[in-house]
Formats: structure tokens, sequence, C-alpha cells
């Protein structure tokens, strides 16, 4: 008789973890909103964040930043890539 003690034991402590979510839980999943990603360069450099860039010396590492920051400033494309746009 103790198998059977045991297995209405087991089956109780199943029912118990496996309780549902809390209402609470449930609606602050429901009130999340998504957010898209600022993007500055598409898919390249999202708004507040950093790119690295590296290369041998004497490759033109600067002059490719520089590049991207005069597109940006003038609200060109950035390799064939377009920015946010600009207010005129």
């Amino acid at each position: 008789m103790s198998g059977t003690t045991e297995i209405e034991t087991n089956a109780e402590s199943e029912a118990v973890q496996q309780k549902p979510l809390p209402l609470g839980i449930l609606n602050a999943l429901d009130d999340s909103v998504y957010h898209p990603t600022p993007w500055i360069i598409e898919k390249l450099l999202a708004e507040g964040e950093q790119m690295l860039v590296f290369g041998a010396p004497k490759v033109g590492k600067s002059q490719f930043v520089l590049q991207i920051a005069c597109c940006l400033a003038m609200g060109d494309e950035v390799c064939q890539i377009s920015g946010p746009s600009t207010a005129n």
C-alpha cells in the first residue's frame, strides 16, 4: 500500500508545480511594446551604439570613417545604404 500513497503524492506535487502564471505577469507581457531599432546606417550602426573599424596600418580606416561622417551629415547614402533623412 505504500506504493499507492507514493504515486498519489507524486501526482499531487506535479499538480502544484504546474500552476498557471499569475495574472499580473500575463498583463505585463500583454502591455509590453515592441520598439524598432532606430538605425543611423541601416543594419550597420544603430542609434546609441558603437562601431569598431580595424585593419592593417595605412589602408584608409580614417578616410573611411570620415567618408561615413560626411555622408551622414549631408544625408547621402553610406556604402549604398541610406541613412536617416535630414531636415533642411
